[in-house]
């Protein structure tokens, strides 16, 4: 039976308990319906269980999101971000209403952004929609990456640091997010090739990080499903473009070197990668972002008997000349 908790009681709760009882769809009800009404919203609220915060929408039109302490960076993110970006793109993002805090936990009310999920049209998106959706999903990494955003830093430093940081670590960070220790020795001899690739890479502009299935909003215009909007900054950062195009590709387009390349074209993008390094430098990259576990974005290719890191990288990344 699930466990009934007071607002209280979240609030209380340390990392472990709340991940043990984060996908119950009632967790943290009790203290989004307390948030909600203190800033006068009325509306039935709904659990939505994606991510790390608890998300809640709020009738039809908002979105209560409350962030734990302990991840606190992405909501500080997510906050700074949408402030840095104004009103600067020609896409829809959350309009942040509310900014508050109770008890280190931080909170934020958004509008709702119109669409659906990606998610729940790219399986019925014709091959032609595919090419439009992925040059739609490159125009929309090139306006985000124009936007000024020297003042925007998370907590982990700038892109110099993390990436200096990540090339020193490579074999304890993949060990520590699950991969065996064959696997992780195999990552960090892999991207030690490609160092001073990886290095050159720039300048670091904003960029979203996450442009996933969740996060992608599409409207259907002249019977073509279209990118109209984005959601959620919060795993927003300074970072070469490049950086930005590894999500997308592997959400929807691994694989698929005529959708790959489209991508690409969409962001007006000069590209500084020789066609024989793009699947290995792809990879290099992909192994730099901040969430990746390697043994499950790429269990289905270890499934079937790869056994390099090289082999992946030309199966999710075939050669392309940009």
């Amino acid at each position: 039976m699930m466990q009934a908790f007071s607002a209280k009681d979240i609030l209380a709760l340390d990392k472990a308990a709340y991940t043990k009882h984060f996908k119950s769809t009632d967790f943290g009800l009790a203290l989004a319906k307390e948030l909600a009404l203190k800033h006068n919203y009325n509306e039935p609220l709904t659990r939505i269980t994606e991510g790390s915060s608890l998300v809640f929408k709020i009738g039809t039109e908002h979105f209560l999101k409350i962030t734990p302490p302990f991840y606190s960076g992405s909501i500080e993110a997510e906050f700074a971000a949408t402030k840095t970006i104004g009103n600067q793109l020609p896409f829809s993002i959350p309009n942040i209403l509310v900014n508050d805090q109770i008890e280190k936990w931080n909170y934020i009310i958004t509008t709702h952004v119109k669409g659906q999920q990606a998610k729940n049209v790219c399986r019925i998106m014709t091959h032609e929609n595919m090419k439009i959706f992925a040059k739609d999903i490159g125009k929309i990494i090139k306006d985000i990456h124009s936007i000024q955003s020297e003042g925007f830093e998370r907590d982990f430093g700038p892109w110099s640091v993390y990436l200096e940081n990540n090339l020193k670590n490579q074999e304890e960070i993949h060990l520590n997010r699950g991969n065996s220790p064959e696997w992780s020795k195999k990552i960090s001899q892999f991207v030690n090739k490609y160092t001073k690739q990886l290095l050159s890479l720039g300048p670091a502009k904003l960029i979203h990080a996450d442009l996933n299935h969740e996060h992608l909003m599409l409207e259907e215009m002249n019977n073509e499903w279209r990118v109209t909007g984005v959601l959620d900054f919060a795993d927003s950062m300074n970072a070469p473009i490049e950086m930005e195009f590894i999500l997308p590709i592997i959400c929807f387009f691994k694989g698929k070197p005529d959708l790959q390349r489209l991508v690409w074209e969409g962001a007006q993008y000069h590209s500084t990668i020789a066609p024989d390094d793009y699947s290995n430098i792809m990879m290099a990259l992909s192994l730099q972002n901040r969430f990746i576990a390697f043994h499950d974005w790429f269990d289905r290719e270890i499934g079937k008997g790869a056994k390099s890191v090289e082999e992946i990288a030309a199966i999710i990344f075939p050669r392309i000349d940009l």
